[in-house]
């Protein structure tokens, strides 16, 4: 059987960036092995990982011009995929984490490649300078964000 799979998407060292790979390890301890888990700091690495996958959530950063702490959920997947929205672009951090969320679904969507079922769960950052700490405001979001992606895996993650 293949798992449903949780990427956490950031890096730990750039402030609200930090907010995928701190809810992937939440979503991780409290699902055991009933869900795959990783954690990357690549978006281009996202379509290696989702592939022959059914169901794929990502939580990553964003800058969209809601207010820090938000969080906004879209249900993707083949066939279903649409615009996405304004501002779900990259952090600004240049390498590879510049091609951003909107890229890579994108891309995905023309390749078609995009799994079945792709939900991407995003929190609003603030400050993603390297060496700052999750601002607040984000790190307020975790549990929530915890919450949105265990109603989407089969069971409630359990």
């Amino acid at each position: 059987m293949i798992l449903p799979l949780v990427i956490g998407l950031g890096r730990v060292d750039r402030g609200d960036d930090a907010i995928g790979p701190e809810v992937a390890r939440t979503v991780a301890e409290r699902c055991g092995p009933e869900v795959e888990v990783v954690e990357s700091d690549q978006p281009a690495d996202l379509m290696h990982l989702w592939a022959g996958r059914a169901l794929v959530v990502v939580v990553d950063a964003v800058r969209s011009g809601a207010p820090p702490g938000t969080i906004q959920v879209l249900h993707l997947g083949a066939g279903k995929a649409g615009p996405m929205q304004d501002g779900w672009r990259s952090s600004g951090q240049g390498g590879t984490h510049a091609l951003g969320i909107d890229t890579v679904v994108g891309l995905a969507g023309v390749m078609g490649t995009l799994p079945p079922s792709l939900v991407l769960v995003c929190v609003e950052g603030s400050t993603f300078v390297h060496g700052a700490a999750m601002s607040s405001s984000v790190a307020g979001a975790v549990e929530a964000t915890v919450a949105e992606i265990m109603a989407v895996l089969p069971g409630g993650g359990a």
